[in-house]
């Protein structure tokens, strides 16, 4: 069904905006003048984003609150030019409560990845979002060990970068991610040692300390990495 003249960058400069009463008046006028919802809601910018994904990824709660019930699993997974669909992008930056009133919908968005194979659960790890992370884990914690096509975990980048709270959280919910070798036979210890963060290395090898041993397809083990990288702090632990 074809939208009336308008209508759509009506509700897209509404949804911009985070003007809720807009949003609500635009509906209201759609819905008076039997224009299509749905076709409404599976409007997309040049960008390839709906409404929804714009109120997501601003983090407009009140907004995505009025917009969620116009779109269906399907609808609310259609991903934007980056990649990313409506839930994925408010995982990546970290609205916490727009997170939780997708999650209150669709639980299943947990395991729903770009075409890298990255997770929201992934994302959000890597940008240190926290509380993102526990919700999302605590919808479905079966998505801690989804990996990227490259191999790699939230695990091995949130250890990586350093981000100590991160990495506890992961392993507290799932001690069986620690062992799990990248493409190239790097565990997230492998990672650990090449950042400056020895509170992620403590972390990790007081989950699994056999991971000491494991060496990657280049024959390195985590300690070689720190020689080489000359990571003195990481090697005297």
């Amino acid at each position: 069904m074809d939208l009336p003249p308008l209508s759509h960058q009506a509700l897209f400069a509404a949804v911009r905006s985070a003007d809720a009463p807009a949003v609500r008046a635009v509906l209201a006028d759609a819905e008076a003048s039997a224009t299509s919802l749905a076709a409404l809601a599976a409007a997309q910018t040049d960008a390839g984003e709906t409404a929804l994904y714009v109120a997501a990824e601003a983090g407009s709660e009140e907004v995505v609150r009025l917009l969620l019930p116009l779109y269906d699993f399907e609808a609310a997974t259609v991903r934007s030019r980056l990649d990313l669909d409506a839930f994925h992008v408010a995982a990546k930056q970290g609205h916490t409560g727009v997170v939780k009133e997708f999650l209150g919908r669709w639980p299943g968005l947990c395991s729903v990845c770009d075409s890298s194979n990255t997770s929201p659960l992934y994302s959000a790890a890597v940008k240190d979002h926290l509380d993102v992370v526990n919700a999302i884990l605590d919808t479905d914690d079966s998505c801690i060990k989804i990996v990227r096509k490259n191999g790699k975990t939230s695990l091995h980048t949130a250890a990586r970068i350093g981000y100590h709270r991160i990495v506890k959280a992961l392993i507290e919910r799932d001690p069986g991610i620690v062992p799990i070798n990248d493409r190239k036979g790097q565990t997230a210890l492998h990672m650990a040692v090449k950042g400056k963060n020895t509170d992620v290395v403590e972390e990790l090898l007081m989950a699994d300390v056999s991971i000491l041993n494991v060496r990657d397809k280049k024959g390195n083990t985590a300690l070689h990495i720190a020689t080489r990288k000359w990571r003195p702090q990481n090697i005297s632990m």
